[in-house]
């Protein structure tokens, strides 16, 4: 959708009988890029040893073009990763000592044009894991900052409690 930067507005005014009275104002509509950023996980809470995939979805909501747009994705300590890929095809680079995962950049990504990105993660220790994303692009001063926290539990079997009445008590709820 392309809006005309060139915008003129009329106004005319009729005051009872009188002449009306016309004017115009001139108004230059500035447009920008604007990339949506949104990271969710498909399995929360995961137990250690189970997976969950980071989804990291991003959308030109603006009304120009997105240059050289690339994320940044951090690996919490209490998980482990196991894959990463892009939609368009974007290669990546990650860095076992840092736990971080780079996007290649998007060139160009159009209005109303989404990426979206996966990582896969494995569960490797109990806590809170924070994973993490970093946007940034041409145009937008400061990076952009995502965060999904994942519950990652210990083996346990979770236990039924049996409830079980004596001929007492069931009196009682009589």
């Amino acid at each position: 959708k392309q809006i005309n930067p060139n915008c003129v507005n009329t106004v005319q005014l009729t005051r009872n009988e009188t002449k009306p009275v016309e004017t115009n104002a001139s108004v230059r509509v500035e447009g920008f890029a604007y990339f949506y950023l949104s990271t969710y996980d498909t399995d929360d809470p995961i137990q250690v040893g189970q997976i969950t995939t980071y989804v990291v979805e991003g959308k030109n909501e603006g009304i120009y073009p997105c240059t050289n747009a690339y994320v940044t994705c951090h690996i919490p300590k209490e998980m482990k990763y196991e894959l990463a890929q892009c939609s368009p095809g974007i290669k990546y680079t990650y860095n076992k000592k840092t736990a971080t995962i780079v996007f290649d950049k998007i060139p160009i990504l159009q209005p109303g044009e989404k990426a979206i990105y996966w990582v896969t993660c494995k569960g490797v220790k109990p806590g809170l894991a924070k994973f993490m994303t970093i946007l940034v692009y041409d145009g937008f001063r400061a990076p952009a900052v995502d965060e999904e926290l994942t519950t990652v539990t210990r083996n346990l079997q979770i236990i039924q409690p049996e409830l079980q009445l004596t001929q007492e008590a069931s009196a009682k709820l009589i």
